[in-house]
């Protein structure tokens, strides 16, 4: 399937990203975001799902884009997942374990949720590594039917983790993503590009604007703007903003270094800290955590795998780290 795009509906905007996929690499085709109501994608009011629907098919015709074929995703923390190791079998003989083998790993399972599983890959010893994944189906046909009122033809509703570590991850090296966005954080690990290790903490974007608006006692719209400002640089408004956003960042810092220094990662070397989402705009965010975790920070460029032809830089870069999870999507079906 070459003709579909990639659908990023956040808390705050539209994302969107169509390539060609060709070899050696995908070409950009279209890139876009639309601002779209706080909240609006997380509603369950039939008025706002018809909103939503109406400014998705209004950012689909300011893009021009010809398909209606579709990759999106479901918000991490509203499904339950894993990822294990299964000794190696055919894919028959996996197909029967798997049936039998998704009780254990998502917990409580029950009848109206759906279930899927991918094959991420082989280790060195030819054990498999399975990514699984469970979302309510109230959730799943609220997405499915966003997607049909639209005129969307979905594919698929990627999990978000799948789709980052497709387009951030690279052979050899071991990385660890902060995928942040409005609502909660997305931490992954890749060793050698392979995904390993997904976990969503509960704190985002909102809580560092809400911080900022009970510390300087100002309206939630001029903490946004404040935030985007100045970030943590210390000496703006005696600390106030530095402090509010470090206290946000804490626990992501803690379950950070907690993922690197488990048994199960202690002894790999992690050669960058990776940044990605809305949070990646915070400035001086890079400086900050590579002080505090002693690693190399950096921000997530997803056009590194993208022929972007001759659109500019300064104006497809600093953009970037937003449209990871978007450009992942557009990467679904591309053998890299």
């Amino acid at each position: 399937m070459n003709d579909y795009f990639g659908l990023d509906i956040g808390n705050s905007s539209i994302k969107i990203v169509q390539v060609a996929l060709k070899k050696p690499k995908p070409f950009l085709v279209a890139l876009s975001e639309f601002n779209i109501p706080f909240g609006l994608a997380e509603s369950d009011s039939d008025a706002d799902r018809k909103k939503l629907v109406g400014l998705i098919q209004q950012a689909i015709s300011q893009t021009q884009l010809k398909t209606r074929n579709v990759v999106s995703t479901i918000s991490s923390n509203k499904i339950s997942s894993d990822i294990f190791q299964f000794p190696y079998m055919t894919n028959e003989e996996l197909k029967f374990a798997m049936k039998y083998e998704l009780k254990y790993h998502i917990p409580d399972l029950k009848d109206d949720q759906v279930c899927d599983w991918h094959v991420l890959g082989r280790d060195i010893h030819g054990n498999l590594d399975i990514f699984v994944a469970a979302v309510s189906r109230h959730i799943s046909n609220k997405y499915s039917l966003v997607m049909k009122e639209a005129g969307l033809n979905p594919l698929a509703f990627d999990a978000e983790s799948l789709a980052l570590a497709k387009i951030l991850g690279e052979p050899q090296k071991n990385i660890v993503v902060i995928h942040g966005g409005a609502q909660y954080t997305l931490l992954l690990v890749l060793i050698n590009g392979n995904l390993k290790m997904e976990h969503v903490v509960q704190t985002g974007g909102v809580v560092v604007t809400n911080n900022i608006a009970g510390s300087l006692n100002i309206t939630k719209e001029n903490a946004e703007l404040l935030k985007r400002k100045f970030g943590l640089e210390k000496s703006k408004l005696d600390g106030h903003i530095y402090n509010a956003i470090v206290r946000s960042l804490d626990p992501i810092v803690k379950e950070l270094r907690s993922v690197m220094e488990s048994q199960q990662f202690k002894a790999q070397d992690f050669e960058e800290v990776v940044l990605s989402g809305g949070v990646a705009l915070t400035p001086q965010i890079t400086d900050y955590l590579s002080q505090i975790l002693l690693k190399k920070v950096v921000l997530a460029n997803p056009w590194k795998k993208i022929d972007c032809g001759d659109r500019p830089g300064e104006v497809i870069i600093p953009a970037a780290p937003k449209f990871s999870l978007a450009a992942g999507l557009a990467l679904s079906h591309y053998v890299i």
